[in-house]
């Protein structure tokens, strides 16, 4: 049985080796998403390191198995990160905490132990993303294109 890499595959590089697990929606009471929020928003990470307890940090030109630049989708309707793995199967991760204001987003999740953040902005478009697990801190970097705006 063929498993699914964990949050975008990003989390392959961070962990173990991966088992299925079941996706879940957000809970009931989970707060509204960001006021005025389009639908979806494509984003392109483009340059991504890691770093480790002793301070180095090394370029990375893949995330997981998946080489940059690499494709995600965000779903702040169903508050949902997704994306595709090395073998073209799709991939998600919930999105725990949606907020923002002033032009800005802020999204947070945690899959199978590792943590991850994603903040962007209208104005430039300029997405960041972080994933931390035991011992390894990645920090991407890349833009976002909103899609679906009424």
């Amino acid at each position: 049985m063929k498993t699914v890499a964990p949050a975008l595959a990003l989390v392959a590089s961070l962990t173990a080796p991966s088992m299925v697990i079941a996706q879940s929606a957000p809970p009931a009471n989970a707060p509204p998403v960001v006021d005025n929020a389009p639908r979806s928003a494509a984003c392109v990470i483009t340059k991504a390191m890691t770093c480790k307890p002793d301070g180095s940090c090394t370029a990375a030109t893949s995330i997981g198995e998946i080489k940059l630049p690499m494709k995600v989708t965000v779903d702040f309707q169903h508050r949902v990160l997704m994306s595709t793995d090395s073998d073209g199967f799709p991939v998600a991760s919930p999105i725990g905490t949606l907020v923002g204001g002033d032009g800005k987003v802020v999204l947070q999740g945690v899959d199978r132990g590792v943590g991850w953040v994603m903040h962007g902005s209208r104005s430039d478009l300029q997405v960041s993303f972080a994933m931390t697990s035991h011992n390894t801190v990645l920090a991407a970097f890349g833009t976002c294109e909103i899609e679906n705006e009424d």
